[in-house]
């Protein structure tokens, strides 16, 4: 907040008038957070080998045009139980998820992405994450999108909240 006060003039006991003042005001851009979309749930079946799902991560962005000085990194950073995978979950600068999971494993597991965009001027990183509950053997009545994969006996199904 800025404020500049007149001092009410000679009848008030002030001035009539004052020094030339300048003011030099910098306004920086918001450095918002860089952002994607995902779907909230990815179930898998038992058994089911390495999966790949493209566009699994879609609409990537470091923030608005005016943040042209932002810049996204290009990997994704995964938090995860390693214990619920054979191969670690992946994904590619352009949003393919890869995994394998681990045998007798079951139920479901939360899976933390983070995405950050760097400051080409030297300013402070900013850093989106979100989650994905992943399943293995999810009921039929939970599902409600089927889509094959390729070069794999695997079917993967998303729910939408």
């Amino acid at each position: 907040m800025f404020r500049k006060q007149d001092d009410g003039g000679l009848q008030n006991g002030g001035a009539d008038s004052s020094e030339v003042t300048n003011y030099e005001f910098n306004v920086e851009p918001s450095r918002r957070i860089p952002t994607f979309s995902m779907p909230a749930m990815l179930a898998t079946l038992e058994a089911s080998g390495t999966q790949v799902v493209h566009h699994f991560i879609e609409h990537i962005s470091a923030g608005p045009a005016l943040e042209f000085h932002q810049v996204v990194d290009s990997s994704f950073v995964l938090d995860y139980q390693s214990a619920w995978f054979s191969e670690p979950p992946t994904i590619s600068r352009h949003g393919a998820l890869q995994f394998c999971l681990a045998p007798h494993v079951f139920g479901s597991t939360e899976i933390h992405v983070s995405l950050t965009a760097r400051s080409v001027d030297g300013s402070a990183s900013r850093t989106n994450t979100q989650h994905f509950n992943l399943g293995k053997d999810v009921p039929p009545h939970a599902r409600s999108t089927c889509y094959s994969l390729k070069h794999t006996s695997a079917q993967i199904y998303f729910d939408l909240y």
